[in-house]
């Protein structure tokens, strides 16, 4: 059974006092790459190569004058803040912050370490917000408690991939005995049924995948991470297309933006793999591991090592 999806999300917003401010981030646009391609849009996908050593920066083309109108003598208690979030191991870090009563920046410069090691080279989101900085004396209409956001921007650079629909959690010994029968296992994946043929949605991911506690640690770490990572996402790259057998097996296309979709793309060389060679192999795992290993070149990989 599908699990149950929320369709029409409604966010409540108290604050009637500063409600002129909602938008205030709304022409924030993202720089990206060493041309700082100018992205307006909430989501931007790159390809692999694309991640190498990228650049990213952020303008808040904020205006000054209604801010300070707004807020007046509450302004000192307000900061504009930046936090970066790992989507992939639930991370999240405020990256700086500027008090609104100063001259807001025009131009914010990320990171390019923390892009990586937050980012992954595949997911990374980027929030801008402005923020109650302070607790203060609760009034109608105004946020009081420090970390009430005003008004907010969300950026998210993932890559043109199927990983980015997994959700990774780490997993115990004793729950790793109890899902696969072997406390010593690497991975348990829990597959959405139906999921692979349906648009993305971050609500309802394609599918749950628990990694050994170990293993999940270490794939956080600078050194070895990424690679390790790799590893690790060809096993359920694998897992996923062996438990949606029969809905590969079903499809008669696979519509452009679905999981699916991305997945032969991925599996292709210089184009997608055809559905139906996807179809000949997903029932046989030594095959379909080894179409896995080679699209991911795994084996230049572990010669790196």
């Amino acid at each position: 059974m599908k699990a149950w999806r929320r369709s029409e999300p409604r966010v409540a917003r108290p604050f009637f006092a500063v409600a002129a401010l909602e938008k205030a981030l709304d022409e924030t646009i993202l720089l990206v790459g060493e041309r700082e391609r100018e992205i307006e849009d909430d989501v931007v996908q790159l390809d692999p190569a694309d991640f190498d050593n990228l650049r990213v920066a952020i303008c808040p083309r904020l205006d000054e004058g209604p801010l300070r109108d707004t807020l007046g003598e509450r302004a000192s208690d307000v900061s504009l803040m930046l936090t970066l979030r790992d989507p992939m191991f639930k991370r999240r870090v405020l990256e700086e912050r500027w008090p609104v009563s100063s001259t807001p920046p025009e131009r914010i410069v990320l990171d390019p370490a923390k892009i990586e090691d937050f980012g992954h080279k595949r997911d990374l989101q980027v929030t801008l917000a402005l923020v109650q900085d302070a607790d203060t004396a609760p009034a109608p209409g105004w946020p009081s408690r420090r970390g009430a956001w005003i008004a907010k921007r969300t950026f998210r650079i993932k890559l043109k991939s199927v990983r980015s629909t997994f959700d990774l959690r780490p997993m115990s010994r004793e729950n790793a005995a109890a899902w696969t029968g072997f406390a010593g296992a690497l991975l348990h994946v829990e597959y959405n049924d139906g999921r692979l043929l349906e648009e993305p949605d971050e609500d309802n991911p394609l599918a749950t995948c628990f990694i050994a506690q170990d293993v999940y640690d270490a794939m956080q770490r600078v050194t070895d991470g990424p690679l390790l990572q790799d590893m690790v996402m060809t096993e359920v790259i694998t897992a996923i297309l062996a438990l949606a057998a029969e809905d590969v097996e079903k499809a008669t296309d696979a519509p452009r933006g679905t999981p699916l979709a991305t997945i032969l793309e991925q599996l292709g060389e210089n184009q997608p793999m055809p559905l139906p060679d996807l179809q000949k192999i997903v029932r046989d795992p030594l095959r379909l591991r080894a179409a896995v290993h080679d699209r991911t070149d795994l084996v230049r990989q572990l010669r790196s090592l």
